[in-house]
């Protein structure tokens, strides 16, 4: 569950004849709460019995249990896992128009936003998928609990040009600079997804990891996009 509160302004003024501004700013209050089950790692739950067949727990190469009660066992033994968060941001926003003639304006802005890592990214547990990866050999999947937002810095400006009972001609330029990216890091050895790679294994009952490939996600401490639109 994600609770966002906000409080926005506005406002707009002709600083001159033909030039106009408009400013902004957007105060957010975010708030965060996610309940899963706190799956057992599979090797632990080897040892528990199937009420069913009166032997030990089967686990699949998924690192899930067989059995329906042997899965009540895998994720209602350790309960719900309760995570929350919470952050404040401010985003201010600026923008100025200039208009030349009857049939021309310039147009500039700046403004700051947030990007939010998806909850696939962010939330459950390590999945298992056999025929995955690079080489169909398998693939784990791992969350990363601890991202946080990604915030950008956007500066644009634009050219233009309105033609009577024809339409109008664009140009624009743009420049995003975006701190913390959240993105997939792919096709991963064991040993090149380190610590997390261990945790997943441990959790899937994995002992060799050999031939089998990790996609997990980490932030980008800096990202700039630029480029010219028309």
């Amino acid at each position: 569950q994600e609770n966002i509160q906000a409080l926005y302004g506005i406002a707009t003024a002709e600083v001159a004849p033909r030039l106009k501004d408009r400013v902004g700013l957007r105060a957010e209050w975010s708030r965060n709460t996610s309940l899963g089950y706190t799956q057992m790692p599979a090797a632990e739950l080897k040892t528990h019995i199937d009420p069913n067949t009166g032997k030990a727990c089967a686990v699949a190469t998924t690192g899930i249990a067989t059995t329906i009660p042997c899965v009540d066992i895998q994720y209602g033994t350790n309960g719900i896992q309760k995570t929350t968060g919470s952050y404040f941001n401010l985003f201010p926003s600026a923008s100025i128009k200039w208009t030349l003639g009857e049939s021309n304006d310039i147009d500039a802005g700046y403004s700051h936003t947030i990007l939010r890592p998806g909850l696939n990214a962010t939330a459950g547990n390590a999945s298992y998928d056999p025929l995955g990866g690079e080489l169909g050999t398998g693939l784990i999947t791992i969350p990363n609990p601890g991202l946080q937002p990604a915030t950008s810095d956007n500066f644009s400006a634009r050219y233009s040009r309105y033609f009577k009972s024809v339409g109008l001609f664009n140009l624009g330029v743009y420049y995003n600079r975006i701190k913390g990216l959240a993105v997939a890091q792919s096709d991963l050895t064991a040993d090149e997804a380190g610590s997390a790679a261990a945790q997943a294994l441990a959790q899937l009952g994995i002992d060799d990891p050999t031939g089998i490939y990790f996609t997990t996600y980490k932030q980008v401490s800096l990202v700039t996009i630029k480029g010219i639109a028309a």
